[in-house]
């Protein structure tokens, strides 16, 4: 087919609506913005419809242009649905996805797609009413034209069923008012602020664009006393009046005729401008384009540092100064790529949500998933990495982390259980928490377990600490779970999560209560692309660190080892013991006693150690490239790079060392 040229952008654009409909739907459910997020799913799935019958998709076609009727209805208020249809709009939703995963994998779309499309037909036919007895109350109020849909109706009543305050503001601005669009803006940015705007006559579209509206309706739910929202919005300048009435399931339920001439809320002509696009226009790249440039750049620094030391044998001042500006452009090069490479970790966290809906809704516990720092940029190579170990942690909250709402109301909790997944930036690294309100991890059914399994000593265990006993959750075979369910229980999981991690050059850290809840801490690099290394050698052969994992440098004498419980340790500002790691042992060369030896202290997480070399050198920019599979057996590097002189070196894996 010719069209498939361009199937790659089909399918990337196609998965993008796929993620953003999802989303829009849990909105929806959740109460928010259901207006907008209805608008949103009804616009994909015409653009779906469109794409794919131009890609000659022709299934995929008609289940978007099903999709598109249903919502087409939703949005006019002639098609109600209640809670219940959710699922089936998921299950559409899904097995809309399970066409294009199938198109992605074959090129073709799957046998029998077609009659995804019939079922959905007979749902809307089913369902929708004639267009007489589409239910839409209508009353007129302050002179303006107050109407709703039965499913906005029902909406109102599941907030007031639930304990909510619904508010209906009629807001009228002064006519003097020089710009009535800002007073606007003030009051619904201030509403908003304040809890949730349900509804806005006229609607919200045409209230953001409009710059000649002096009086408008809004729909309102919020935690505040009414009063209190009241006088905030009184206290805005150049508003007339505020009319604030509660709404009640009797007002809801009175039905009166519209007048044959309405009354526009606008008390002058909407006067709509198209507005400026503040989105910066992109391009879709291949990662293997990026680490093409990547090797390149790689080959650049390595070329700049010989030519570097060219310069300085020849002292020429000329050649010195170009040498300089090569070296600037070069690091300016280097960050650009960098930069282009990473990506906000909302890439993979917006899909989180609908999987924590799922799996809730699987073992019948209420959980809210709050998600902070969807902006925060990781490298796309590790974000594509942790997807697997996040999906993992969030799964394990929900199975048997969190209680169910019955559980939890004897345990004087809140029915819904909070899930929180945190992205923020410390320093050159990105922290990423999973956290829960549940049950928390039992450290003496813990330390029982690893007992019996062998896993740690009753001396060994006796030392350890808090923090190091909940790490021992991740040993392969470890489960505390009672039982074993479809998603936990078998023991397989942590340990890969952890093992994961530590490849990334990353740090996993476990702080839990018991009753409370856990926190996964994981730290990771925010890229690993290229790295800033430190060259060493042991008897003349040169190995890479990275900077990042090296806390200080120093010269010991053979006087200040010390031996505890049959290891040597150092003191370290006469504070802190740090064993010591002789790196020609670990590497398979004969020992070597010397009197002065310089010693790196690395750390990572709350491990730290000093390995001892025969010799420091300086410090480069590498590039790390994969291992082979015969130097991946020995678990002792991360990679490799290139040197000045174009030998290669090992990347010596801290995580390793330090376990």
């Amino acid at each position: 087919m010719e069209d498939n040229k361009y199937l790659e952008m089909f399918l990337s654009e196609s998965f993008d609506y796929m993620e953003s409909m999802n989303n829009a739907l849990l909105e929806i459910e959740n109460g928010n913005e259901r207006n907008e997020n209805i608008e949103l799913i009804f616009r994909n799935t015409h653009t779906l419809k469109g794409m794919a019958s131009a890609m000659n998709f022709i299934s995929i076609s008609e289940v978007s242009h099903a999709l598109e009727d249903v919502f087409s209805q939703i949005k006019s208020g002639k098609l109600d649905f209640s809670l219940s249809d959710f699922d089936l709009f998921y299950a559409w939703l899904d097995e809309l996805k399970a066409m294009l995963d199938s198109v992605a994998e074959t090129g073709k779309e799957p046998e029998g797609s077609g009659d995804h499309a019939t079922k959905i037909r007979k749902f809307l036919s089913g369902t929708l009413s004639s267009e007489s007895d589409a239910a839409v109350t209508v009353r007129k109020e302050h002179g303006i034209i107050i109407s709703y849909s039965d499913f906005e109706a029902k909406a109102f009543e599941q907030l007031l069923d639930t304990g909510n305050t619904v508010l209906q503001f009629t807001i009228n601005i002064s006519k003097n008012a020089v710009m009535p669009s800002v007073r606007v803006f003030q009051i619904t940015q201030k509403l908003s602020e304040l809890g949730t705007i349900i509804k806005t006559i006229p609607a919200a579209e045409e209230l953001e664009e409009s710059e000649d509206l002096y009086e408008f309706v809004v729909f309102f739910t919020g935690d505040q006393e009414p009063n209190e929202t009241y006088q905030i919005l009184n206290s805005i300048r150049e508003v007339d009046s505020i009319s604030m009435e509660p709404i009640s399931k009797e007002s809801l339920n009175s039905e009166q005729t519209a007048p044959e001439t309405p009354v526009a809320a606008p008390s002058a002509p909407v006067n709509k401008k198209k507005k400026k696009s503040i989105v910066e226009p992109t391009i879709k790249v291949k990662i293997s384009h990026l680490d093409a440039l990547v090797n390149l750049i790689g080959e650049l620094i390595i070329n700049t540092i010989r030519l570097d030391d060219i310069s300085k044998d020849y002292n020429i001042k000329p050649l010195n100064d170009e040498i300089n500006n090569f070296q600037r452009i070069t690091a300016n090069l280097q960050d650009r790529i960098l930069l282009a490479r990473m990506v906000p970790v909302g890439h993979i966290f917006n899909k989180y949500p609908r999987i924590v809906r799922d799996i809730s809704r699987k073992f019948n516990k209420k959980v809210n998933i709050t998600i902070t720092g969807s902006g925060i940029e990781l490298d796309r190579v590790i974000l594509d990495e942790i997807d697997e170990p996040l999906i993992h942690l969030l799964r394990n909250a929900v199975d048997h982390g969190v209680e169910t709402p019955k559980e939890r109301k004897k345990l004087g909790k809140a029915e819904t259980a909070n899930i929180n997944l945190i992205a923020r930036r410390e320093k050159n690294r990105v922290v990423i928490e999973v956290n829960d309100d549940g049950n928390g991890l039992d450290i003496n059914k813990i330390q029982s377990k690893a007992l019996k399994m062998g896993v740690v000593t009753k001396e060994k265990l006796s030392t350890m600490s808090k923090s190091d006993v909940f790490m021992l959750i991740c040993k392969p075979g470890f489960s505390t779970s009672d039982k074993v369910t479809e998603l936990s229980g078998r023991g397989v999981g942590m340990d890969v999560v952890k093992n994961k991690i530590d490849s990334l050059n990353g740090v996993l850290k476990i702080e839990s209560a018991k009753g409370k809840g856990t926190n996964f801490h994981i730290v990771l690099p925010m890229t690993l692309a290229i790295i800033q290394t430190l060259i060493v050698s042991v008897r003349g052969v040169k190995f890479l660190i990275p900077i990042s994992n090296i806390q200080e440098t120093m010269e010991q004498t053979k006087e200040s080892i010390q031996i505890i419980k049959g290891r040597e340790v150092i003191f370290l500002r006469d504070e802190l013991v740090v064993p010591l790691i002789r790196m020609d042992e670990v590497l398979g060369f004969e020992r070597k006693e010397r009197e002065v030896f310089p010693v790196i202290f690395v750390e990572l997480g709350d491990k730290i150690a000093g390995l001892v070399f025969d010799q420091l050198h300086s410090k480069q920019q590498t590039v790390i490239k994969n291992l082979d599979s015969i130097l991946k057996k020995a678990k002792l590097y991360s990679g490799k790079g290139l040197l000045s002189n174009g030998e290669p070196a090992l990347i010596l894996d801290i995580a390793a060392l330090l376990e």
